[in-house]
């Protein structure tokens, strides 16, 4: 047990470390390339989509996991209330998209569809496991499937911002220029990228394994 409690922190402590990494890669790009304000849509949109979907997503479904010393009802708290953090803050993001640079890719129709799973996703589990809640043998039987349904809607995550910062690595020269500023930030972006594939990957996996299985 012992062996498995540090490999279960050494997975989250490693996926910590990626997830910050290629977050900073990113703020440290938008912010060379025109800054992260209002007027700046598309940086605001990239910036609020990492932080919510992404890091703070992954940090909410962990948490069970991570924090077996702390008791369940106020660890369902936390994952509750970092999920809704998540959700207003890629609101945010969508809505300033939307509002100064809409436009219609594949990018943009599978996060659409996966930011709508994830709030039916928050919606159901508030009214099923937190207020007013189901029956216990209900919500037992439901658990595993939320837990799933979380991993692939997470996964589904992961596939949308690698595809998204793709875009913005393809043509960051444009977007930067746009914004005023003659830089090229690809490279830092396709690590970014990378950065962000094993964070997803390093998070499901410490969901998904049973060994890791809160008790």
């Amino acid at each position: 047990m012992e062996g498995t409690a540090i490999a279960k922190y050494v997975i989250f402590g490693f996926a910590q470390c990626c997830g910050l990494t290629a977050f900073f890669i990113i703020i440290a790009v938008l912010s060379n390339c025109g800054s992260i304000d209002w007027s700046r849509s598309l940086n605001v949109h990239a910036f609020c989509m990492f932080f919510g979907m992404v890091y703070l997503q992954g940090m909410a479904i962990s948490s069970f996991r991570v924090l077996t010393f702390v008791d369940r009802t106020i660890v369902k708290l936390i994952h509750v209330a970092v999920n809704a953090g998540a959700l207003i803050v890629t609101l945010v993001g969508i809505i300033a998209i939307l509002s100064n640079r809409p436009t219609f890719s594949l990018h943009g129709v599978i996060g659409m569809i996966t930011f709508l799973l994830f709030a039916i996703q928050w919606f159901s589990g508030f009214f099923s496991f937190l207020y007013p809640k189901l029956e216990q043998d209900t919500r037992a039987a439901m658990i595993p499937y939320h837990r799933a349904g979380g991993a692939v809607i997470f996964g589904l995550t992961i596939v949308t911002a690698v595809v998204g910062i793709h875009g913005y690595a393809t043509f960051s020269k444009l977007i930067c220029f746009s914004y005023g500023r003659a830089s090229d930030y690809s490279d830092e972006m396709i690590a970014a990228g990378v950065f962000t594939l094993v964070y997803g990957l390093l998070s499901v996996i410490l969901v998904q394994a049973k060994v890791f299985k809160r008790s």
